[in-house]
């Protein structure tokens, strides 16, 4: 099972991973004519209305991996408690106001993927963020929409069998960077997934 898994990511990194966030849009000026989509707050990609209860991060972000060259994991896998595939079809949710530029099959490791532009102020500062939805089954979306927060984009899936069901989340601060593989020996561009999300929900409270 091993091996086969190895040869899987030996061979999802073969694929050249175009890069579909678009470059050359101004991101600050796009949201700028919509500000009703700009990032407020963030929940949970998982669980009901964003609490992700239910669900326990299987690997985490930025432990290393000894199948993938002890390089470090750039997301999140998010499982459910039953585990196996008992949380395929589940719901997948935006963590927050944004503008869909991908959905569709980036690869045998990623199966189908969603990615998010957000924009997000905070003490006067300017974020383009990004966010990375993997292994989906099914999805609601398309590409060049809108979304807002806890807004169901999409199903649980197990990357056409390949995994055990489970969401992998990514969630980025230079989304211009290409998809890549999951793993990486740096993680600069890549933000811990939960560290910010509950960091951002203690504002709101």
């Amino acid at each position: 099972m091993r091996l086969v898994t190895l040869i899987f990511f030996i061979l999802s990194c073969s694929i050249k991973q175009e890069n579909k966030f678009p470059k050359d849009i101004d991101w600050i000026e796009f949201f700028d004519k919509y500000p009703n989509y700009k990032a407020q707050e963030f929940i949970y990609p998982v669980g009901k209305n964003g609490s992700a209860q239910g669900y326990y991060v299987a690997q985490g972000f930025g432990e290393k991996n000894k199948r993938f060259g002890g390089n470090k994991h750039l997301g999140e896998d998010w499982n459910g408690i039953g585990g196996g595939d008992s949380d395929y079809g589940d719901p997948i949710l935006a963590i927050s106001n944004g503008y869909v530029v991908y959905v569709g099959f980036a690869g045998i490791g990623w199966g189908d993927v969603i990615r998010i532009v957000h924009y997000f102020k905070q003490d006067e500062k300017i974020f383009i963020l990004e966010s990375i939805y993997a292994h989906i089954s099914k999805s609601y979306v398309q590409e060049n929409q809108f979304v807002t927060k806890g807004q169901k984009i999409a199903e649980i899936g197990n990357a056409g069998g390949l995994y055990p069901a489970h969401l992998h989340f990514e969630l980025r601060d230079n989304p211009k960077m290409d998809l890549g593989g999951g793993y990486a020996s740096e993680i600069e561009g890549f933000l811990n997934p939960r560290k910010f999300i509950e960091k951002q929900k203690r504002l709101y409270k």
